[in-house]
């Protein structure tokens, strides 16, 4: 329950008071207490309305509680539109003031003015080395600097102030008087933004704080809000982390219309004559005593209905205070990236995995918050998300945008046909691949076996029988593929199913090959069962189609082999990479290729230390594309030359 004497109410958007009953606190405070309390320099970077502000109060707070002294600046407050270099900087030297309390020790109008002769970056270095270190009189000093962003705006540099923090903390190795001194950033940012001359040295320190969204564990604050207005306040909060994903600004206006809705319904129930007859409990929203228990036990009912009414349909009109507005209007910012940010998030939208590489695409989704980090991944926030920017609400965006001539209804229809296109031959390329090997081992191993001579002729019948089927089934899959070829711009790459090379394969034991059986004929589906069935594949049917496609993307990612993947940057593994490692390990890493093993793989992956960290991800790329040929291929020398040496 909420400490006495304070009124406990949901706040939706803002910085939250430092005594606000429904702050979460999450794993973020805890780390960055604790950094700051070892002197590290930190950031937080994210997208809007994560709860950057209030995680700087509270800690801010607790670090004065303790007997620090602590200022904020914040970034949009010194401005940002016609405000000039002097200003700028001569604005944080008076916020620091203010926060220091040394407006009335410190005429800042004289000594401002004494420095004319030096740069404005001196001049604020200057100010804090003279000034700010020998008058604060606490232990420890620290410096928040909020909105980073909005000096991205700025009509001019201000690479020199992040350099100048970079500076601060690098001090501390030559002048004690700076370990005294801590600085923590907050914006809707990367690093890299910081410090965009390329002539400088980047902004490569201080440790990023990770700023999730609510977890299960973390929000009784919230539960507390809900008692005595719902009859199972833990199952309704549960259900409404389900639809936002613990995302703060969303959790806390969810947690207020259930309430608000509550206390409508209270009121209604009361004014209803014979309503009190049922002797029902008030919080519920319902006249039939025979409901009672149903109700109760449903939640699920209960806050989809008000999600749907108050935050999904017509969302642009309920949007209050603004957050869906905001992510859609950096998902729309206008530039080079527009197209290939709105494709990527609908790859993650339709459940493709999406591996985490840090292109300027996937920083924009993160930054507008759609979507989040999982386990190496991307993924969409929360099910509100989705259904507020779905596939429909992309494919209007990207007709408008990329045909602004036509006619509505044809935009919608071309990009429909893209999107069905592009689907196709992902889904064609992720059956070749999975298909590719075993055909050729069945290949090799009828090949290989007719040479018995011990075989009967029964044995050699149906041996014949497996390779015409094999080769049946080849010939399928081949002329699928050239017709996708035929239909869409692909570049002039090889194509294994065509070349049929002729090799030997290492079967795993106790991993059978799944495959899903997606076929219009019945004459091919039934080949198609019967042939994998009859040597060991895991077999599936299933209708054809996006839906199939959808379903198998949430199993086993495809793998873009087309025209398509040939756009994406990839790192490419090279010898000399392998050459620095250990020779036993590149033996081991060799055996596990030749075996397939893509488990020990990634287990010699993990021995690898921080250094290698580019070899690593060339090495699992390579293992996500089923490459461990050319794993081998660049093994095989090396292990040749350390031998004959």
């Amino acid at each position: 329950m909420p400490a006495s004497g304070i009124q406990y109410e949901y706040q939706v958007g803002g910085s939250l008071k430092t005594d606000a009953p429904s702050y979460v606190e999450r794993q973020a405070d805890i780390d960055l207490f604790h950094a700051l309390m070892r002197g590290e320099l930190c950031y937080v970077f994210n997208s809007r309305q994560m709860g950057k502000s209030s995680l700087r109060l509270r800690t801010k707070h607790r670090l004065e509680q303790m007997g620090m002294s602590c200022a904020s600046l914040d970034m949009t407050r010194i401005g940002s539109k016609t405000i000039t270099p002097e200003q700028w900087y001569k604005g944080i030297a008076i916020d620091l003031l203010r926060g220091f309390n040394l407006l009335e020790q410190v005429n800042l109008k004289a000594w401002w003015t004494e420095q004319q002769d030096l740069s404005l970056i001196q001049r604020l270095s200057l100010f804090i080395e003279e000034i700010i270190l020998p008058l604060v009189p606490h232990p420890q000093i620290f410096i928040f600097v909020d909105e980073i962003d909005s000096v991205l705006s700025l009509n001019f540099s201000v690479d020199d102030f992040f350099a100048l923090i970079r500076y601060c903390y690098n001090q501390r190795a030559e002048n004690p008087a700076y370990n005294r001194l801590n600085w923590t950033l907050f914006g809707v940012a990367t690093p890299a933004d910081l410090i965009r001359d390329p002539l400088l040295t980047p902004f490569n320190i201080g440790r990023a704080i990770d700023l999730r969204g609510f977890k299960l564990s973390e929000v009784q604050p919230l539960i507390d809000g809900l008692d005595g207005k719902v009859s199972n306040p833990q199952a309704v909060l549960k259900e409404i982390l389900a639809w936002t994903g613990g995302q703060p600004f969303l959790t806390q206006k969810l947690c207020r219309i259930v309430a608000d809705s509550r206390d409508s319904e209270t009121a209604r129930l009361r004014s209803e004559p014979g309503a009190t007859s049922y002797r029902l409990d008030e919080h519920l929203p319902i006249a039939n005593p025979h409901l009672i228990e149903f109700y109760y036990k449903l939640p699920v009912l209960m806050i989809e209905k008000l999600v749907r009414t108050h935050l999904i349909d017509n969302w642009e009109a309920q949007d209050q205070p603004e957050h869906l507005k905001t992510i859609r209007n950096r998902l729309l910012q206008d530039g080079p990236r527009f197209r290939s940010r709105l494709m990527l998030y609908l790859k993650i939208l339709r459940g493709e995995v999406v591996l985490l590489d840090d292109s300027p695409e996937q920083l924009d989704l993160l930054l507008s918050g759609v979507v989040v980090r999982h386990q190496g991944r991307l993924q969409v926030f929360n099910r509100i998300y989705a259904a507020v920017f779905d596939q429909a609400w992309v494919e209007k965006q990207l007709a408008a945008h990329l045909h602004p001539s036509q006619p509505k209804a044809l935009e919608l229809e071309t990009l429909r046909a893209e999107i069905s296109q592009q689907v196709k031959t992902e889904f064609l390329s992720w059956i070749r691949h999975k298909l590719e090997v075993p055909l050729n081992t069945m290949l090799g191993f009828t090949q290989l076996m007719a040479c018995d001579p011990s075989l009967t002729p029964i044995q050699r019948d149906n041996l014949m029988m497996i390779s015409h089927s094999t080769e049946c089934l080849r010939a399928v899959l081949s002329e699928a593929l050239a017709s996708q070829t035929a239909s869409v711009a692909t570049s002039d790459l090889p194509n294994p199913m065509l070349q049929a090379p002729q090799q030997a394969v290492s079967w795993l034991p106790q991993q059978p090959y799944r495959v899903l059986v997606v076929e219009d004929r019945w004459s091919n589906w039934d080949l198609l069962l019967t042939l994998l069935a009859s040597v060991g594949f895991e077999v599936r049917e299933a209708q054809p189609g996006l839906i199939v496609a959808r379903a198998q993307y949430s199993d086993t990612p495809p793998i873009r082999d087309d025209a398509a993947s040939s756009q994406s940057v990839h790192p490419a593994l090279q010898a000399e990479m392998l050459a620095m490692m250990p020779c036993e390990w590149i033996a081991q890493l060799h055996q596990a290729a030749l075996c397939t093993d893509e488990q020990q793989i990634f287990e010699l992956l993990q021995q690898l230390p921080p250094t290698q960290s580019e070899l690593a991800v060339a090495l699992a790329e390579l293992v996500h594309n089923f490459r461990c040929d050319q794993i081998m291929d660049l093994t095989q020398p090396l292990l040749r030359s350390e031998l004959s040496s």
